[in-house]
């Protein structure tokens, strides 16, 4: 019985160790100073690991309102920007290829600036400013009296945009081996599944940060988790109502013709 106790102990301290080994850094090499009495005292570094770190993270971007809203203005502008460059290449080059189904840009009240390839949005300008100001609210308030506040909505807005980036970088890509002839055909997509699959690669990125938040607890994380799926829930619910239209369009349709005949 002492025996199992014994086993069961040193390989829980062994598990221990070893987590410590892959999420903490090297401590820092033992020193001595002398303290105000003049007497020398050894000291040893702490072991840092990424939890101080990332708790470091946060408390720097509660401290500091600006860098949360720079991080997020830069994605938001590069968002802007390779929507724009993926639009031209998509206009110029590419569908003869790729067609897709009604406007490149899948949010309907960015598709007038984004199809005529509009360089300053004052839609995408106004946006901004409404984003910066709920972060600076929330910010003020969140510090006050509840601090994750603020990193979940701060990570919903910035995760979104990670994610976002990612899919503009694979189209990027694909466009430009479209240009050429090291992609050949055409391969047209209906608007229902152009919805569909930014719906299910949205809630796959929901997931990762969900998964992140499991092993870290980082409100940050969650908040990536609600603003992936929140866009995921938007892109199926215009999924649902552009085959509600087309069913009813067909609906309409087939009763004409039944009354001209």
């Amino acid at each position: 019985m002492h025996g199992r106790l014994l086993g069961h102990y040193l390989s829980s301290w062994r598990s221990c160790a070893i987590w410590q080994k892959l999420v903490c850094l090297p401590s820092p090499p033992s020193y001595t100073f002398a303290d105000p009495t003049g007497s020398p005292v050894a000291h040893r570094g702490r072991r840092l690991c990424h939890a101080d770190v990332g708790a470091a993270m946060q408390d720097f971007f509660l401290q500091n309102l600006w860098a949360g809203l720079a991080v997020w203005i830069a994605l938001y502008i590069s968002d802007y920007t390779l929507t724009l460059t993926c639009a031209r290449l998509y206009q110029n080059s590419v569908r003869e290829k790729i067609v897709f189904e009604g406007s490149y840009e899948l949010t309907p009240y960015f598709q007038r600036d984004i199809d005529t390839l509009r360089r300053i949005s004052p839609r995408f300008l106004w946006a901004m400013l409404v984003v910066v100001a709920v972060l600076s609210g929330i910010w003020r308030l969140a510090t006050q009296t509840v601090p994750q506040a603020y990193s979940f909505v701060l990570g919903a807005f910035v995760l979104i945009q990670l994610a976002i980036h990612t899919r503009h970088l694979r189209n990027l890509a694909s466009f430009r081996a479209a240009a050429t002839d090291a992609v050949r055909g055409r391969i047209e997509y209906s608007r229902l599944t152009v919805l569909r699959l930014s719906s299910f690669d949205l809630l796959s990125f929901a997931g990762l940060y969900l998964v992140v938040f499991a092993f870290t607890g980082s409100w940050f994380a969650l908040g990536g988790v609600f603003g992936c799926a929140a866009v995921a829930h938007k892109h199926w619910k215009l999924a649902r109502e552009h085959a509600s239209a087309n069913a009813h369009a067909a609906q309409v349709e087939a009763e004409v013709v039944v009354h001209s005949d």
